[in-house]
């Protein structure tokens, strides 16, 4: 598994990355304490193994201080998001984005703030001042 098919991890595994990413780098009992307040009773040792996976598959690279590991990503989330989104695009929807783009806005109930914000994403890149 390289360390850009997100997809392919497992959900532990994608979660210990989220974590990782939003706290930029961390020990394994900081990840534990975010983790736990979803999972309940998740072990110490549960969340070591998985970061020692996620390091040999290179998704992750850690540091010394002192006599314990502090673990960072390999990448960030924002590309490794892109990678997995072009793959998808390119496998699913015929390498055309707005086949993608098409699917969500028909197949899902999105509300005025999801379109509000839609609508601003769209004149950035289009490079209009909002409500024009």
């Amino acid at each position: 598994m390289k360390p850009d098919d997100f997809e392919k991890l497992g959900v532990l595994q994608s979660k210990v990355m989220d974590v990782l990413w939003e706290l930029g780098e961390a020990r394994v009992h900081q990840v534990r304490d975010e983790l736990e307040k979803i999972h309940k009773d998740i072990a110490y040792t549960t969340v070591l193994s998985t970061f020692q996976k996620l390091e040999k598959a290179g998704w992750v690279k850690h540091k010394a201080q002192g006599r314990m590991y502090v673990y960072s990503a390999v990448k960030g989330k924002k590309q490794t998001l892109a990678t997995s989104i072009k793959r998808l695009v390119g496998r699913v929807f015929r390498g055309d984005p707005m086949n993608l783009v098409h699917h969500i806005l028909e197949s899902e109930n999105l509300s005025e703030a999801e379109v509000a914000t839609l609508r601003k994403i769209l004149n950035s890149k289009s490079g209009k001042k909002p409500n024009a």
